[in-house]
């Protein structure tokens, strides 16, 4: 499987404050890029909350770019896949759309998936899906709230649930959307220029009953 993961940290409450992205490339089933990037936000200031969660201060990205200027970095990533993988990609999604929307960037077209739902399919009955709870269940090794560490880690998770259900050599497309969906069971969300919807668990399947007449 080939897929690009995520993450993001932000400044403050709003969706478009990013601060911060990770990025992680995997290329059959291998991670073979990991990387992060700082974030001038374009307004709104760090909270201190924020900041005692990821550690980063103003100071830190005072001499970094907005985020129209790494985009022209960061752009070829979303170029060179078709599906894009977040741990709760409900937040990452969301600033990355916001984002994009707030420095006017035409947004991708992208499936989305989430490491969240796609653990809870394949491994039901787990106390936490939480990507720590998750990296410890694996014996990943990262620091937790660094973008660059946490899209590793999300790569990590979703490259062993692909081992999972025997789907590591899948190419995803238009033809095996669904397949790979329904064996995972989830459904896939996507982005596109108006919107985006996020990857949500499918219902379990209820066993047959067969009892006797």
């Amino acid at each position: 499987m080939d897929f690009i993961a995520i993450d993001f940290e932000t400044a403050n409450p709003r969706s478009d404050s990013a601060c911060q992205i990770g990025i992680a490339v995997v290329w059959n089933n291998k991670i073979i890029e990991s990387r992060s990037w700082l974030i001038k936000p374009p307004y709104g200031g760090f909270y201190p909350f924020y900041t005692s969660i990821h550690g980063i201060t103003l100071d830190d990205v005072e001499n970094e770019p907005l985020f129209d200027k790494l985009w022209e970095t960061v752009k070829p990533y979303f170029d060179n896949t078709n599906l894009l993988i977040a741990h709760n990609a409900s937040f990452d999604i969301n600033v990355l759309f916001n984002t994009l929307k707030l420095f006017e960037i035409a947004v991708p077209d992208l499936t989305i998936a989430c490491t969240v739902a796609m653990a809870r399919r394949a491994w039901a009955g787990e106390q936490s899906y939480s990507l720590k709870a998750m990296a410890k269940k694996f014996d990943i090794k990262f620091l937790h709230h660094d973008a660059g560490e946490d899209a590793r880690a999300c790569a990590e998770i979703a490259i062993r649930v692909f081992e999972h259900y025997k789907l590591e050599n899948i190419t995803l497309n238009a033809g095996t959307i669904d397949e790979v969906g329904r064996t995972i069971g989830i459904y896939f969300g996507y982005m596109d220029e108006h919107k985006y919807v996020n990857c949500h668990c499918r219902p379990k399947q209820k066993k047959a009953y067969h009892g006797q007449s």
